[in-house]
């Protein structure tokens, strides 16, 4: 996840460094590793492309696009997530960069861009989406999940419930502190969207937004349990 903004009370980059402690819990749920498979899925291209992975959180998503064979870069604005990240993941050197600003490489650096969980907390979606659109190459694929705006953990936990055997709910069952943290600081981040900026866009938005920065092919699917929706898109062009 990435901060972008400073909460009320004296909250901010505090706030998701306490969010990381808690927020690997959901390893142990089937429709959150299922999310990431789907996006890894999702980006198409050739092993040993070169894919940033913006708002790398803890780095589960990074750890997956390595193992898939991608060269990835990693970045996020939350020290107590990039601590994680980085010991999940040395090899992407994963670095601070706060998604509000210009990503500082040059245009066309990237095959793929992946962004799992992080656009809703974004002031400025549409400035981000397009530094995206600048830094990938022609033809590239940018890959995002975002919560729906009625998010449930307990719909997540009930289908996780549901579809495993017995070790995967004795497995849930020993993260239940972890994942109580964890709900809690969710409804933080519900009750804040009426107060703050985040963006929580139905199907239809987040269509429009994209073609706004300029990708096509635009693809998008319920995912997490039916809790966010699965965005994959394509910038115009043939890859070099």
């Amino acid at each position: 996840m990435l901060e972008s903004f400073k909460f009320p009370g004296g909250l901010g980059v505090r706030f998701w460094s306490y969010y990381a402690f808690v927020y690997d819990a959901l390893l142990g749920l089937r429709p959150y590793t299922a999310m990431l498979d789907e996006m890894v899925d999702g980006l198409e291209l050739q092993r040993a492309e070169l894919v940033l992975d913006a708002g790398c959180g803890s780095g589960n998503l990074t750890r997956r696009l390595l193992n898939h064979g991608y060269r990835v870069d990693a970045v996020d604005s939350s020290p107590g997530m990039l601590q994680r990240a980085a010991a999940k993941c040395p090899e992407s050197d994963p670095r601070a960069q706060n998604l509000d600003h210009s990503i500082p490489c040059a245009e066309g650096t990237y095959a793929g861009i992946t962004c799992s969980n992080v656009l809703y907390s974004l002031p400025n979606p549409r400035k981000t989406l397009a530094d995206f659109y600048r830094i990938l190459k022609p033809g590239g694929r940018l890959v995002i999940s975002n919560p729906d705006r009625q998010f449930s953990m307990g719909k997540v936990l009930q289908r996780h419930w549901q579809e495993q055997g017995l070790a995967g709910r004795l497995l849930l069952l020993a993260q239940v502190p972890r994942l109580l943290l964890l709900t809690a600081f969710n409804l933080l981040l519900l009750r804040r969207q009426q107060v703050d900026r985040f963006y929580f866009p139905g199907a239809d938005q987040l269509r429009e937004v994209l073609e706004e920065a300029g990708f096509q092919a635009i693809e998008l699917r319920p995912t997490y349990a039916g809790q966010g929706w699965l965005v994959c898109a394509r910038k115009p062009g043939s890859p070099v």
